[in-house]
């Protein structure tokens, strides 16, 4: 079936979308932050906006790796919970069946010099030990 409005309307929501995308893109940022030995990391996308709002996540701890969007080998996150207060960052990720928190992030940015490795946070994992990051924002 050749239905000529289909191609048109397809070719609108091309040029749509490369109009758009420069905008979607410049209204995100984010966090990520890594410890010193590489092993403990998260990175968190937000939108730029004075609440909360995660768009995606991914986090890695030795050789476990989760995501929002898990691809092969990565573990699912679950919903989170955070809160920006000030130069305060604190989130929580919960499992899939948001019975645990499965991992935390607490970032005070207030009273520290913007230096080269980012701001010290602390991040922890199901295993509740924590571990010094340092954290960059976007």
């Amino acid at each position: 079936m050749n239905n000529p409005f289909l191609k048109i309307s397809h070719r609108y929501l091309i040029i749509v979308t490369f109009i758009m995308l420069p905008n979607l893109a410049h209204a995100t940022g984010g966090v990520y932050c890594m410890s010193k030995d590489e092993q403990a990391q998260i990175s968190i996308g937000m939108g730029h906006v004075p609440i909360y709002t995660p768009i995606n996540s991914y986090a890695k701890y030795g050789d476990k790796e989760w995501s929002s969007t898990p691809r092969d080998g990565e573990m699912q996150m679950g919903d989170s919970q955070g809160m920006v207060e000030g130069e305060k960052l604190s989130v929580d990720f919960a499992d899939e069946q948001i019975m645990e928190i499965i991992i935390s992030l607490r970032v005070d940015a207030s009273g520290q010099e913007d230096n080269e490795d980012g701001y010290e946070g602390i991040l922890t994992f199901e295993d509740n030990v924590p571990h010094k990051v340092y954290c960059l924002f976007e």
